[in-house]
């Protein structure tokens, strides 16, 4: 396949979503746009991001990247010391993707974006913290598209609505 016909092939499957919750464990996602389905999730360490990333814009139709917004806090800051702040640098890659990719759009979202997602999403997590990683990206991404009215809520699906009109 030449680059030439590569972003046709592309534009031929599903429109999908990236979810990153950024770190040195982070977690990704790859969810489709309309209805909410997850096609892949995992989680990887920070230094080996790049491939991932590159593997990720060769086989899906990336329309949008939601990630978890790093903030250094003060009262965190402390415990940060001799951090080399992976989740920067994982942000830091999604900016250039998004560029390579020409410039698809990036949504970031506060951490307490998660909070009560369970109860909206139906996407729980772990016991295991380090186990969840891969969860928060499905979870962020998910909010994003249920208020976006492009995936069903928990609720939703319990009451049997037809997840094919969702984003239609």
């Amino acid at each position: 396949m030449t680059a030439v016909t590569e972003p046709i092939r592309l534009r031929t499957l599903p429109k999908t979503v990236l979810g990153i919750d950024p770190g040195d464990k982070t977690g990704w996602c790859v969810v489709e746009k309309h209805g909410g389905r997850v096609i892949q999730r995992g989680i990887t360490r920070a230094d080996d991001m790049p491939p991932i990333l590159t593997w990720v814009f060769k086989n899906y139709n990336i329309e949008t990247i939601i990630y978890e917004e790093f903030i250094l806090y003060a009262n965190r800051a402390q415990a940060q010391t001799g951090s080399r702040f992976f989740a920067s640098q994982v942000v830091g890659m999604l900016k250039y993707v998004s560029w390579l990719n020409g410039n698809i759009p990036l949504v970031a979202q506060p951490a307490n974006f998660l909070k009560n997602c369970e109860k909206v999403t139906g996407f729980k997590k772990p016991s295991n913290h380090d186990e969840s990683h891969d969860v928060d990206a499905v979870n962020h991404v998910l909010l994003y598209l249920i208020e976006r009215h492009l995936a069903p809520s928990l609720l939703e699906r319990e009451m049997g609505l037809d997840t094919a009109k969702f984003g239609s």
